[in-house]
């Protein structure tokens, strides 16, 4: 993350922000579909819905050149693709007719909020790199060197 420059850090943080905000899109979509059983999106229902909706493709392009922690990129990726894969059992038994069951939906929930902080833990650490720089030369202020 060094490497970028405080353009760049802030074009992140623009990014993450947008990503937060189409995937609470998706999430609002989910919940109309589970409640008001309007008939669900076709890619949602895929193994591999996590690369049809907007944060999974801008995670599989745009985010592997801003997240240079690769342990970190893994990690949301794979939080994403629970996230979706849970989403998809949620989705089949409201199609059968079934009532979700509170754990599945507590579950659910838990990978949804880890994907966000993940999420937002890199938008964090986007936002610390930028604030630590000077912004005219993006030299690293004396508060940066000093952590």
């Amino acid at each position: 993350m060094d490497a970028l420059t405080n353009h760049e850090l802030q074009l992140g943080i623009l990014e993450l922000d947008h990503a937060i905000y189409l995937h609470d899109q998706w999430f609002r979509n989910l919940l109309k579909v589970l409640i008001a059983h309007v008939p669900a999106e076709r890619a949602d229902l895929c193994v591999d819905a996590h690369l049809h909706c907007s944060f999974g493709k801008w995670l599989a392009g745009d985010a592997a050149r801003l997240l240079d922690d690769r342990d970190e990129y893994v990690a949301l990726q794979k939080a994403h693709e629970v996230v979706h894969s849970e989403a998809r059992k949620l989705l089949q038994l409201s199609a059968d007719g079934l009532v979700i069951p509170p754990a599945e939906w507590g579950f659910f929930e838990r990978c949804r909020e880890t994907m966000r902080l993940s999420v937002l833990n890199a938008r964090d650490r986007f936002a610390e790199v930028a604030s630590n720089r000077d912004p005219l030369t993006e030299i690293q202020t004396r508060r940066g060197v000093a952590d």
